[in-house]
């Protein structure tokens, strides 16, 4: 079985029979209050209402694994930007002025 790593394409196993298209980038790993692992998971395409084109989600390894398939690497966009604090690459944001993740915003 793939481990999700960072630049990954994930897409969500059971919309094809649902008619809903989601596809996830895996952008970095973190661990909660907890210690356990979880990643954080960009939503690059969608068509169903429960993701949002663009938001970052936080998954566990475990649960994603049961629903979730692996696509393939994730190719660097040039339109892609850089946050300005963590320096993490987000090449589906639009590069406008200066840009500062999710993450980072929120404190995490």
């Amino acid at each position: 079985m793939i481990k999700p790593k960072v630049g990954q394409i994930w897409k969500l196993d059971f919309t094809k029979a649902a008619g809903y298209i989601v596809r996830v980038e895996i952008l970095e790993y973190n661990t909660d209050d907890h210690d356990q692992e979880y990643f954080d998971a960009k939503c690059i395409e969608t068509t169903s209402a429960a993701y949002n084109l663009g938001e970052v989600y936080g998954f566990y390894p475990e649960g994603f694994l049961k629903i979730w398939i692996y696509c393939g690497e994730a190719s660097k966009s040039i339109s892609g930007i850089q946050c300005i604090k963590c320096k993490a690459d987000y090449p589906y944001a639009e590069a406008v002025g200066e840009f500062t993740c999710w993450s980072c915003k929120n404190g995490y």
